[in-house]
């Protein structure tokens, strides 16, 4: 399993991982666990450049698109996930 989706842009040399190991991002609760924590992630990236560097609509931009690659991320995890468990019950 992927313990954590990290993103990196090459306005920003380290990237930011959110843990989604620990959480069933297919459900409701985990969906909104998962949204905390890319809110959270959002924030730290984005904020990361000298303050006032960035306009309101840059920064929306940015956090739009950190939350699009996370979520993009997740969906592939999932899919993923969802593949090998299929692989395994087909083997059974």
């Amino acid at each position: 399993a992927v313990p954590m989706l990290a993103i990196a842009s090459g306005a920003h040399a380290a990237p930011v991982a959110v843990k989604v190991s620990d959480i069933d991002t297919s459900s409701a609760h985990g969906a909104k666990i998962l949204n905390e924590r890319i809110d959270v992630a959002a924030r730290e990236f984005c904020g990361r450049t000298q303050p006032g560097a960035i306009s309101r609509l840059a920064d929306s931009a940015c956090m739009k698109g950190v939350r699009v690659e996370i979520t993009e991320g997740v969906a592939n995890r999932n899919a993923m996930m969802a593949k090998a468990r299929s692989a395994e019950l087909a083997q059974r």
